[in-house]
């Protein structure tokens, strides 16, 4: 089979696998805005590790809810609070339940299963699952792909929501997956690959063959006389409701489950009499449905019931889901959201003194005391709230949390509120480091460090030892081997824990006074506090640490300047506390900014952006591939639009990059790295232009002349630059020994320009062969493949970032790029133009190198003109200057690609016009340069203005 598909179809299968691999990493690099972010959160998140497998196992779906994919309302729905009952024939409402009690799983409503019709809503309608398992049946006896692609997603699906031995793949094989306590989640997949193939079955209905048809009449026909029968039953029950009550009391008499919801087995019968006649109903109409299905329409008049059946199947498969969870979803008055209660508003008002306090509450397990501006809620209002509700709690603050009292929800997704009767968690120090001023609650608090301050339809206790978001201490202690037992015993206004400070430095401070000097409000205040910045002004007397009741995470950064200056220092931020963030002040007056600017969030939006230029390089190819044909009859203006505007936009989307990238290097490698990155770099450059010796521009010149000459050109210009490298070899260690010696040149960059050498031949060939494409006037290949060139590089040149390979690495990706751009090249040039050959002219390569000297002279000089500074400024103000100066220099790079590659596009048709017509020549000499002023004098008036 494998042979065969190979041999007939094997060059489509293949190519069309690689373009599904290039669709799934384009799409993740999309996503990766996301999914780097987090992925970050994701590894400090309180859920990683903390469960078993066999926890997780145990919230999956219990075998018994299988009885919902087929009839949705089995186990009851919360919007059902009434059922009709078959003995008096009326509706009435839920009561007690089997124990004369609320139903503790949803008060007076029909629910009576742990698993709510929410985390178990798998239900797509009785005639979706049969004409799925047609497509099935049909697909596994014609092998089709499609058909056991999703067959077997559907059963995996439907093995893992069920929480099977085969979940242990996911559990251990995927990382991050631990986290993920929800093993229902799965029926998502599984209602996707039922919904394809219901559609795959269909589809089958239209086109059935004889054996099809023999099948799908005889399924529905023992549906529908099912379904019919099922009926009749339900009919009977209606008038005769005995046996079904005793069946009804059967079950709530042997399940501790149905005793939750239903009063006795009448109330159960006649609750799911109503579901059995809607199963049974679906069941006959689905069955009909299969045999319209299969009723041919007259040939001539086209009438008759096989022409309706799609739509009739439509309409049931809307009523059969429309009768199952009518009411479930109810509308609210949107209104109600902007009523903002009286206890909010106070709260608000006090904002207006002190914006930044935290609140939390005192609820009650039950009754009216529960759930008090549940979490998450006060975001609304915009108050600080320590509770939360979420599926990603960081870790340490959970643990901070724990400390205080333990949590009295659900551990996973929730920061709880204190529960009474943990008066004692409330007079805890922890809550006043955390910033709590305002407690919320409907009980009396005796508690002598609160004050009640507001007493109308719910009670606001003040914290009279509430501590301030931002302070400063002077005592210290590191090294702590248990950080819970430290800080139950800790007093926040005396001392702070540095958690991280190890070795480092800063740890000098460990002064222990007697008198808390430096505790003063008036000598720390927040002057600016957003989301992701936060400005502190602080005058300290001694060394200190100022502490920021906020919570630490890694991606935050802090910088110091004195009072009225703005030149800004990076400092370290440590975990104080447990939880927060702390600074090392020495004595003064200082400001202290905290910004957010997490590497994962920069990484993410570069990775994105790096997926979105290959789709845009993709659809740029095949959109080129569609609406451009090449002609011999196209005009000198077409082709000179072409070798131009394609070049053009194709190198300036690769500077675009390149500067996307650069500011990447620049935060990763900070200023001093990318200092020596950028010396290399304008080091080798240098070396290239020699090595190049204006050779590229000379064969452009003789072979657009003169395309015949194709093959000498090419072959000699490649030795040439051969030996050129190898001449040049010798200088170039020269200079950089000479560097090494006097320049303060460290080794890593000695290294780094050693592999720039070994890359320079590479791109000393590539040069040769765009240089041939640019005579023939196909300069659209060699600038798609500078934008391959480019990803491969930026691409590469993050992994290595990442793996910590340094600008070593960068050189390495550069070699790497250098390589695909040359087998590329030389690949479309064989395809395209022509099969090189070898050719050894030596007067050639004479009379080339006599011709190439003034070009490559200007080069040169014009090259120095631009980049001696760089050579000046390494050795004389450092690596850090350098890599700022060289970021700033990508701009200016981007705009020379306009002049440069609109001389590249012109030049081999003004070398055609320099041995034909030499009046054309200077007519073409004279536009070129009208259209390049034209450009030029918007920028320069532009920026000028700027």
């Amino acid at each position: 089979m494998w042979r065969k598909q190979v041999g007939v179809y094997g060059h489509n299968t293949i190519r069309l696998m690689a373009w599904l691999w290039v669709m799934m990493v384009i799409g993740l690099g999309l996503g990766a805005i996301q999914l780097i972010p987090f992925y970050e959160i994701g590894t400090s998140n309180f859920r990683e590790g903390t469960t078993s497998l066999q926890q997780v196992q145990e919230w999956a779906l219990p075998m018994r809810r299988i009885i919902s994919f087929v009839m949705p309302n089995f186990f009851g729905s919360s919007a059902h609070t009434e059922y009709f009952d078959l003995v008096s024939k009326t509706w009435q409402p839920f009561g007690l339940n089997a124990h004369g009690e609320i139903n503790p799983l949803c008060n007076y409503c029909a629910t009576w299963d742990v698993k709510t019709a929410v985390e178990a809503g798998a239900y797509l309608g009785i005639l979706p699952l049969i004409l799925a398992g047609l497509a099935i049946y049909t697909g596994v006896r014609k092998s089709r792909f499609p058909v056991f692609i999703f067959g077997t997603l559907a059963i995996l699906s439907l093995l893992f929501a069920f929480g099977t031995p085969l979940y242990a793949l996911l559990f251990y094989g995927l990382p991050g997956w631990n986290q993920l306590h929800s093993p229902f989640r799965w029926i998502y997949p599984f209602t996707l690959s039922i919904a394809v193939l219901a559609g795959i079955g269909v589809t089958n209905l239209c086109a059935s063959k004889r054996h099809d048809a023999t099948t799908s009449r005889y399924v529905g026909g023992l549906l529908f006389w099912s379904g019919l029968i099922g009926m009749l039953a339900m009919f009977i029950t209606f008038i005769f409701p005995t046996t079904l009550i005793n069946i009804g009391q059967f079950v709530v008499d042997h399940s501790g489950l149905a005793q939750n919801a239903f009063a006795d087995g009448r109330q159960f019968a006649s609750y799911q009499w109503r579901n059995l006649l809607h199963f049974f109903s679906m069941v006959m109409a689905s069955g009909a449905i299969l045999r319209i299905s299969l009723v041919n329409p007259s040939p001539s008049k086209r009438r008759g019931w096989g022409g309706v059946w799609k739509p009739l199947m439509l309409l049931i498969v809307v009523m059969d889901l429309m009768m199952s969870s009518m009411g479930f979803n109810p509308a609210v008055d949107p209104t109600l959201l902007d009523f903002t209660p009286p206890a909010i508003e106070w709260l608000q008002a006090q904002q207006k003194t002190d914006s930044l306090f935290r609140i939390t509450s005192f609820d009650t397990s039950t009754g009216r005391g529960n759930k008090i501006l549940n979490a998450n809620t006060a975001m609304l209002n915009q108050l600080f709230d320590v509770r939360g509700y979420d599926s990603i709690i960081s870790k340490q603050y959970l643990e901070f949390m724990l400390l205080i009292q333990e949590n009295g929800d659900y551990l996973y997704n929730r920061i709880a509120p204190i529960y009474q009767p943990g008066y004692h968690a409330l007079d805890s120090a922890l809550l006043d480091l955390l910033g709590v001023r305002y407690v919320l609650t409907t009980e009396t608090i005796p508690n002598e460090s609160y004050r009640l301050v507001y007493d109308e339809e719910i009670k606001i206790y003040e914290n009279i030892d509430v501590m301030p978001r931002a302070f400063v201490v002077t005592q210290s202690e590191h090294d702590i081997k248990d950080m819970a037992f430290a800080l139950r015993s800790l007093n926040p206004r005396e001392k702070v824990l540095i958690q991280d400070l190890g070795g480092r430095g800063d740890g000098q401070t460990k002064n222990v006074f007697e008198n808390l000097s430096c505790f003063n409000n008036k000598k720390v205040s927040i002057t600016e506090y957003t989301n992701n910045e936060v400005i502190i002004s602080a005058e300290v007397f001694e060394p200190s640490w100022l502490v920021l009741a906020d919570s630490y995470f890694p991606g935050w950064k802090a910088y110091i300047s004195m009072t009225n200056s703005e030149e800004e220092t990076e400092i370290t931020i440590h975990r104080a506390n447990g939880n927060f963030r702390a600074v090392h002040l020495p004595a003064g007056a200082w400001q202290i900014r905290f910004i957010y600017t997490p590497m994962s969030f920069k990484l993410g939006i570069y990775v994105s952006f790096l997926a979105g230029m290959i789709l845009m390089f993709l659809f740029g190819y095949w959109s080129w591939g569609k609406l451009y044909r090449e002609s011999e009859t196209d005009s000198p203006i077409k082709r000179i639009a072409k070798n131009s505007l394609v070049p053009m936009v194709m190198a300036l989307t690769n500077r675009l990059i390149d500067f996307a990238f650069a500011m990447v290097m620049l935060r990763i490698l900070q200023p001093e790295g990318a200092g020596k990155f950028a010396f290399a770099v304008a080091f080798i450059s240098m070396s290239d232009i020699i090595t190049r010796y204006g050779l590229g521009t000379l064969v452009t010149r003789e072979v657009a002349a003169n395309r015949t000459e194709t093959n000498s050109y090419l072959s000699n210009v490649t030795l040439l630059r051969m030996y050129l490298w190898v001449f040049a070899l010798p200088f170039i260690g020269t200079i950089l020994v000479l560097y090494v010696m006097f320049g303060d040149l460290s080794f890593d960059v000695v290294i780094t320009i050693a592999i720039f050498s070994i890359g320079m031949l590479l791109s000393n060939f590539a040069d040769g062969l765009t240089a041939i494409f640019y005579a023939h006037e196909k300069a659209e290949y060699p600038a798609a493949i500078a934008s391959i060139t480019t990803l491969t590089r930026v691409g590469v040149g993050l992994l290595v970032l990442l793996l910590g390979w340094g600008i070593i690495g960068l050189a390495g990706a550069s070699l790497l790029a250098n390589l695909v751009s040359f087998m590329v090249l030389s690949y479309i040039l064989m395809v395209k133009i022509y099969r090189p050959s070898f050719d050894n002219d030596i007067s050639l390569q004479k009379e080339m190198m006599r011709e190439s000297l003034p070009l490559m002279l200007n080069h040169l000089l014009a090259t120095i003109f631009f980049r001696i500074d760089v050579f000046i400024l390494a050795p004389t103000w450092g690596d850090e200057s350098v890599g700022y100066y060289n970021a700033a220099y990508k701009y200016i790079d981007g705009i020379n690609i306009i002049p440069q590659y609109f001389t590249l596009a012109i030049f081999p048709l003004m070398s055609k016009f320099a041995s034909d017509s030499r009046d054309s020549l200077i007519r073409a000499y004279k536009l070129s340069l009208r259209l390049l002023i034209m450009l030029a004098l918007p920028i320069t008036i532009e920026h000028v203005h700027l």
